[in-house]
């Protein structure tokens, strides 16, 4: 991820996502990027962690695909 905060502003993030008309600009919370998750289960690029996040978004995932 990319992202900048100016002074105590809020963070802007660059959204990353091929498939998102997002792609390549800044949003903050208010224009967030579809491809973005919530966090709840961590970040994915986390040296340590980042492979369960992983998991548990696929699962997660699939379970919302099945309801």
């Amino acid at each position: 991820m990319i992202a900048e905060c100016t002074g105590m502003g809020s963070i802007n993030a660059v959204c990353l996502s091929q498939d998102s008309p997002s792609r390549g600009k800044f949003e903050n919370e208010k224009h967030t990027c579809p491809a973005w998750k919530s966090g709840h289960h961590g970040a994915i690029d986390h040296p340590q962690f980042g492979e369960r996040a992983i998991e548990l978004y696929a699962a997660e995932e699939g379970k919302n695909a099945r309801a």
